[in-house]
């Protein structure tokens, strides 16, 4: 039996810099609605390249290119969609703003569609406020909907920014978006020290423990997609260490496309189960073996699931981590997140495990996923059962009050974290004791537990959890 999962989404300026007359696709953006107006552009970006593109990127840059009008007669519609990958912090929309810029060609973001749409209280619009109302992630036929209205007559190279979040919403968009003759996706790639030290420079509050642990979610979050765009032959990776480099990598990805023979038509893949469905368990669909790694505060959970990754290629999941990288997206989802934290309300169970279902639907098939931390309490535990399945194995880390508090108090002294003090700490003590310890004892009757003395050193704790994981495989 294992855990399946079923589920899991920045500004629009279709405008080239100097389109000749005779391309009016890109002579005239205003039919593409809802594109964004230069003031609705995302705050992570100005509304337009800080230089003009003759100084945006280097002589040696690829030359300009204006996509061919439509044929007479012929449907108007992206001849190339490239989707965009990558990290906030590797200065995606700048990129792509520069990529625009030379290649005359269209970005959309898919946030800002969304705002966008909200804010225009259309008929969708108003269908999706009340789905972020009631605290549900924007369906991606929905998103789909939203990037097909917005290439309505716009022809040429799109760069679609904030989608897909899974191959299945890649199949969808094959399926509803007519005329696309090529697809490809790049990457801007930051090494994993590089993230770390540009996540610790934009928030000096994490420290370097914090921003390993961000740029560790992020990876997790993401492989799984990437591994399989990779698979299909259409992702390419550009090291966005260097800004100006990158955008003459990515110029130079497209131009190769756009000068090769279109491919034949890949035929979509297999629908996948719809998102509300569970699909953990004898008969799921994708089935993942999920292990539930359970503990108090300090009893050593992150630690231990580091090495399992590192050991076993483990996908490891943290449901704070989660809601912390969603946040940093700036999706709407992100943004809804963030205005209950700063309102001091409990995110619902719903949000966090769809978050949860959205990173392990992206996993490939057969990866061990640790979930750390989850379910709190026995609500979300039920919660989690009937929309995902049932988790093939829980790792219960167990340490006494005393040992957990002096590990802690010491942790303290260097983690910078707020609530790595005596009263805090107390109170995670108190909620562990009366929520998560329940969660144990309910597990023992649905699957197997084991019980691991986490007051040992680091090495020997990790042989046993090693050689209870080696059994899954």
């Amino acid at each position: 039996m294992g855990c399946g999962a079923s589920k899991a989404p920045e500004p629009t300026d279709a405008k080239p810099e100097s389109a000749p007359p005779a391309d009016p696709p890109k002579a005239d953006p205003a039919p593409a609605a809802p594109s964004a107006p230069a003031e609705s552009a995302a705050p992570a970006a100005p509304a337009a390249p800080t230089a003009p593109a003759e100084t945006a990127v280097p002589p040696e840059a690829p030359a300009k290119v204006e996509p061919a009008a439509p044929a007479a007669g012929a449907s108007a519609g992206p001849t190339t969609v490239v989707f965009i990958f990558g990290h906030d912090l590797a200065e995606k929309v700048s990129l792509c703003k520069q990529m625009e810029s030379t290649l005359g060609c269209t970005y959309l973001n898919t946030a800002e569609l969304l705002r966008n749409e909200l804010k225009a209280g259309t008929e969708l619009g108003l269908e999706l406020a009340d789905m972020i109302k009631q605290g549900k992630i924007t369906p991606q036929h929905k998103i789909v909907e939203l990037l097909k209205n917005a290439m309505a007559g716009v022809g040429g190279v799109v760069l679609i920014d904030g989608f897909p979040k899974s191959a299945e919403s890649l199949g969808v968009f094959s399926e509803q978006v007519e005329g696309v003759e090529r697809q490809l996706a790049v990457y801007f790639e930051l090494a994993e020290a590089e993230l770390q030290a540009r996540l610790a420079a934009s928030d000096a509050s994490l420290g370097d423990e914090g921003a390993e642990k961000r740029a560790r979610a992020f990876k997790n979050q993401t492989q799984g997609l990437l591994s399989a765009l990779t698979s299909q032959g259409l992702l390419q990776t550009v090291d966005a260490t260097d800004t100006g480099a990158a955008v003459i990598q990515a110029v130079a990805i497209v131009q190769g496309a756009e000068a090769a023979a279109p491919p034949p038509q890949a035929a979509p893949p297999p629908a996948e189960p719809a998102a509300d469905v569970p699909t953990g368990g004898a008969g799921g669909g994708l089935t993942n073996k999920c292990v539930f790694v359970l503990g108090g505060p300090g009893s050593g959970k992150g630690t231990q699931c580091a090495k399992l990754v590192e050991a076993f290629g483990c996908l490891h999941l943290s449901a704070g981590d989660l809601l912390r990288a969603e946040m940093a997206t700036h999706s709407e989802q992100g943004l809804a997140i963030a205005d209950m934290i700063k309102e001091g309300k409990i995110v619902p169970a719903k949000v966090t495990i769809d978050l949860l279902n959205a990173a392990m639907v992206s996993a490939p098939a057969g990866t061990i996923v640790l979930i750390d931390g989850f379910p709190r309490d026995l609500a979300n535990l039920e919660l989690f059962e009937t929309t995902v399945g049932m988790a093939e194995l829980t790792l219960f880390f167990d340490l006494s009050a005393e040992v957990m508090e002096e590990r802690l108090l010491e942790r303290g002294k260097t983690s910078g974290r707020t609530d790595d003090n005596i009263e805090t700490i107390k109170k995670r003590f108190a909620t562990f004791t009366t929520q998560s310890v329940p969660v144990v004892a309910a597990l023992k009757e649905k699957t197997t537990v084991i019980e691991i003395d986490a007051s040992g050193g680091v090495d020997d704790i990790a042989a046993v959890v090693a050689a209870e994981i080696e059994k899954l495989k």
